[in-house]
């Protein structure tokens, strides 16, 4: 029996077109939480980057794992910090700016910057979030998530070997890095454990790549109608796109909420 209900944000619950939550995808929320539906978000974003949403969509959550599985936390006390290997961070940046990359490093202590301003990467992130990380050199810190964007396979290749005791994935010219065998599978069962659950009561909604293992991993994984061919490929169940109820849907689909 489903007891825990995990969402990713963007293109899931988030839609980027209206720059929204759906109204239906509010009511869900509020009606898992009336059947005793433990709620959670797991996203790749930095708390910083979730700047643009309103405090309701984190008062009902009951936990929210950010940076794909980096930091975890519980009523806005991080519970759980997964620190990507410090040297390999130090060498592989160190190759970034000696090659003119562009990166976002997120420290231990929350601080999200990006290593430059860039238009496209600035117009990216404004586009997503509503907001662009400070400016700020990196300074040897301890890191939970690291966001590098490049096209260019042989520099991608280089600084993944480099970072070779660390989660990757490819999302293009963004490229996600986090601790080793940190992800969004870690952190559901990380957080759904914290409440004494296992992954077999999980379910969770997903629609990108970063998405994948938790949609492999969880009892029942969700991929919406405007996800990536290869979610929807392991995904138990693919419900309709976000901007036609797709995340509403699926919970009436399973009988977890009533209209």
């Amino acid at each position: 029996m489903i007891k825990i209900i995990f969402f990713d944000i963007d293109s899931t619950c988030y839609y980027h077109k209206n720059k929204e939550i759906p109204q239906s995808t509010q009511l869900a929320f509020k009606l898992l939480k009336k059947q005793g539906f433990k709620i959670a978000i797991c996203t790749s974003r930095a708390y910083e980057e979730m700047v643009m949403l309103p405090d309701s969509f984190f008062s009902i959550m009951d936990g929210i794992i950010t940076c794909a599985g980096g930091n975890i936390y519980v009523n806005n006390k991080k519970i759980k910090s997964n620190i990507i290997d410090n040297k390999q961070c130090i060498d592989a940046i160190n190759y970034m700016d000696n090659h003119d990359m562009t990166y976002r490093w997120l420290s231990d202590d929350g601080q999200c910057h990006l290593n430059r301003s860039e238009k496209k990467i600035d117009d990216l992130f404004f586009r997503l979030y509503q907001m662009v990380p400070s400016v700020k050199k990196y300074n040897n810190e301890s890191l939970t998530h690291l966001l590098f964007y490049t096209y260019d396979g042989e520099s991608k290749n280089k600084v993944t070997s480099i970072l070779s005791n660390a989660c990757h994935t490819d999302l293009g010219s963004a490229n996600e890095v986090q601790a080793n065998n940190v992800d969004k599978s870690y952190g559901i069962k990380y957080l759904a454990n914290y409440y004494g659950y296992s992954i077999d009561e999980c379910a969770a909604f997903g629609d990108s790549n970063n998405d994948y293992s938790m949609i492999r991993d969880a009892k029942i994984g969700i991929a919406m109608g405007n996800a990536c061919d290869n979610l929807k490929q392991v995904a138990d169940y693919v419900t309709d796109n976000i901007e036609n109820d797709g995340l509403y849907n699926a919970c009436l689909k399973y009988g977890w909420i009533k209209e």
